[in-house]
This record gives C-alpha cells, sequence and structure tokens, in this order.
C-alpha cells in the first residue's frame, strides 16, 4: 500500500504544470494616460486582454465616470462614431455652458473587442468654475514697473479635477464548456445586465422575485451576462487637473486697469500714426532743399 502510493506522489511529480492545475486567471492591463495640457485634453485608454479570449467572440465595456468638471462633446463624439473612430454609449445632451457648480457627473460606456493591444482615444474638456467671493489676493507684493500688469494677473487659486479609475464588463457568447472564470478573474459574483437608456450597469433580479417587472426590464434583459472583472491599472499620467478659480472681487480693478491700458495703447497709437507721416514729409523736404543746393 505505501509503495504504491509512493509511486503515485512521484509520478504527480513528474507531470508537466500544466497538466497537474489549470493556469490561473489573468488580470486585463488597462494603461490610463491624459494627454495635452490646458482646458481641452485626450483621455487614452490602452487596453490589453490574454489571447484565450480571442476566439471567444467577448466584448467588454469600460465604464467611465465623469466629474462635473469634465465635458464631452456630443457633436464631436458623433463624428468620431460617423468616422468609426469610437465606438460606446454616451449622453444625448451635454450641457457645455454651465460652470462646474451647476453641472453634475455622468457615465459613459466605450465598447471594444478582447485582443493583443486596444487603443481608445476618448477627447474630454475641462469646465471653467465660478468665480469665488471669499478667494482673498495671495499677491501683495508687486512691483512698481509692472504695477497695472500684477493687478491683472493677479495669482488665482486653482481646483484640482481627478477622473475616477473606470470600470470593466466583459460578455462572451462562445464559451463552450469553460466559464470567464477560468480566464479572468472576476471582481464579483452577480451577473450584470447593461441598460443602454440610463447608461449604467444594472444586477440581473432573479425571474421568480415578485417585485421585478418583466416588461419593465424587457429591454435590460436583453443584454445581459457581462462580467465585472477585476484590472491591473496602469496610470501613464496623473488624471488630475488644475483648474483656475476667479475671484469675483477682482472685477473692478481689473476693469479699471483694463481701461487706462487701452486709453494708453490707443493715444499711443494716434500719436505714433501722426508722428511717422510728420518725419517722412521732413525727410522728403530735406531731399528737395539738397536737390535745389545741388542744381
Amino acid at each position: 500500500m505505501i509503495p504504491a502510493a509512493i509511486y503515485t506522489f512521484s509520478l504527480l511529480l513528474l507531470l508537466p504544470k500544466g497538466l497537474r492545475c489549470s493556469q490561473s486567471p489573468t488580470k486585463p492591463i488597462v494603461g490610463l494616460q491624459l494627454s495635452d495640457t490646458g482646458m481641452h485634453r485626450d483621455l487614452i485608454y490602452t487596453v490589453q486582454f490574454t489571447n484565450a479570449l480571442y476566439d471567444k467572440s467577448c466584448n467588454y465595456v469600460l465604464e467611465q465616470l465623469l466629474p462635473a468638471g469634465v465635458y464631452i462633446s456630443v457633436d464631436q463624439i458623433g463624428d468620431l462614431k460617423r468616422l468609426k473612430k469610437l465606438n460606446g454609449i454616451f449622453p444625448e445632451f451635454v450641457d457645455i455652458e454651465a460652470p462646474t457648480e451647476k453641472s453634475k457627473s455622468f457615465t459613459i460606456m466605450l465598447n471594444g473587442v478582447p485582443q493583443s493591444t486596444d487603443a481608445i482615444k476618448l477627447p474630454i474638456h475641462y469646465r471653467y468654475h465660478a468665480p469665488s467671493k471669499k478667494q482673498k489676493y495671495e499677491n501683495a507684493s508687486i512691483y512698481f514697473l509692472f504695477l497695472i500688469l500684477k493687478v491683472v494677473l493677479f495669482f488665482s487659486k486653482f481646483a484640482t479635477v481627478e477622473i475616477p479609475i473606470p470600470k470593466l464588463y466583459i460578455k462572451c457568447k462562445t464559451l463552450e464548456d469553460n466559464s470567464i472564470e477560468e480566464f479572468l478573474e472576476t471582481a464579483s459574483k452577480y451577473n450584470y445586465c447593461l441598460n443602454e437608456r440610463s447608461i449604467s450597469f444594472e444586477t440581473k433580479i432573479n425571474e421568480n422575485n415578485s417585485n421585478s417587472s418583466p416588461k419593465s426590464n424587457l429591454a435590460v434583459y436583453d443584454n445581459c451576462d457581462w462580467y465585472l472583472v477585476d484590472v491591473h491599472f496602469q496610470l501613464k499620467t496623473d488624471l488630475r487637473a488644475d483648474i483656475p478659480i476667479g475671484n469675483e472681487k477682482a472685477f473692478p480693478p481689473i476693469l479699471y486697469a483694463t481701461i487706462i491700458i487701452s486709453w494708453i495703447i490707443s493715444l499711443y497709437t494716434v500719436f505714433r500714426t501722426h508722428a511717422i507721416p510728420r518725419r517722412i514729409n521732413y525727410k522728403l523736404e530735406e531731399q528737395r532743399v539738397l536737390q535745389n543746393k545741388m542744381k
């Protein structure tokens, strides 16, 4: 009995590792990068999957929450979708004129197909913040030669707008006898349904639940079997941006400084315009005098 057990144990040790146990599921890699500077930027996603999902007819969705300080241009997104440079679910209307204080966060969905490397570029824009009454002037030292300029270009406070990390959902039509857990690490045991109308994922309700309404949830349940996946994120750049906040109390000095500078530049332009023709006429008169003397 003991020799047989030793023989069996030795045989298991000699077996290849791939035959002794199944490979542990891997995590997709999502790289995040915020390009350029200023108020108009691109949020770039680089999504990488294992090759085991290439032939499973899978689709993935990146659920991205955008804060109130960020907006997207619906017309710009529509052009990118028409040119097949971007695929996803977006709000039908976004108020691009409202300041951050009067705006709300919203969710968008970015669609893709698992492959070795899939790059998605999302154009985003930062909102301006409403002027603050509580802000004080922080720059009290003003140089004599730049008195007016320092009043106009005073140091403002900044508000930090941070874009949160997205969530990754995946759905595969052909998994044969295998489950999604054999290829990817799922972050939840629940099955999710994609509600395109509200642009959100909802947990699938049990069909025997008496509180659920089959008619109201019919459109939602047509797009189920989505799984929330654990992801390894790689932040290539910081996802934060500093947006200046104006000072409401700065309106009078900026107004007066603008008027003074405008008058100074206007008067200088007028005097300069009259001085140039006089100088030209003076030189022409000197040439005439010289020509008359030579005659």
